[in-house]
């Protein structure tokens, strides 16, 4: 199970970081190439939407509390955004090749506007995760070997959440 919550993390961290990345300097330049980032922005939102539904049932299993309700807020904000630059972009831009000086202009700010009303929903959606507490039921292994549940085999000044397995609910993530 780590090596999965692992890789869609991995997975939901680095698309989440394109998409708003890419959506945040579309924004500012004022659309400028979205042509060529539409597409792969598209892309990575899909990829952060699924992965962040494996990361919900992966960690969030069962219940609604204050950190899933924030979540929530992030959830939906991210479904918008996406969909606002899928509806803001993708016509344009497929109307942009034929359409004259003025109409370019036109379209081309519809696009922008776009983009920042997506990247102030994406802002929600990453703050309404930073503001999460931390859980500290959960956390992941860096070693291969499991301890008896006494000292969990640290020694030293380390942090025992680093260096040894951690138990959630019950039972030893392994």
């Amino acid at each position: 199970m780590q090596t999965i919550l692992m890789v869609t993390l991995v997975l939901h961290i680095l698309s989440g970081v394109f998409w708003a990345g890419t959506t945040f300097a579309l924004a500012r330049t004022g659309a400028n190439q979205a042509d060529q980032f539409l597409r792969p922005q598209i892309g990575a939102a899909v990829i952060v939407l699924a992965t962040g539904a494996v990361l919900w049932y992966l960690v969030h299993p069962g219940s609604f509390g204050t950190t899933e309700q924030i979540l929530a807020v992030g959830v939906f904000c991210a479904f918008v955004a996406a969909g606002v630059q899928g509806m803001s972009g993708g016509p344009a831009l497929r109307k942009l090749s034929i359409a004259g000086e003025s109409e370019a202009s036109r379209l081309r700010h519809g696009v922008a506007t776009g983009q920042r009303v997506a990247a102030a929903l994406l802002m929600i959606t990453v703050t309404s995760r930073s503001l999460q507490p931390i859980r500290k039921d959960l956390v992941i292994r860096f070693r291969q070997q499991t301890s008896d549940g006494g000292d969990h085999g640290c020694e030293g000044d380390f942090g025992k959440e680093i260096c040894c397995t951690a138990e959630w609910r019950g039972t030893r993530a392994t």
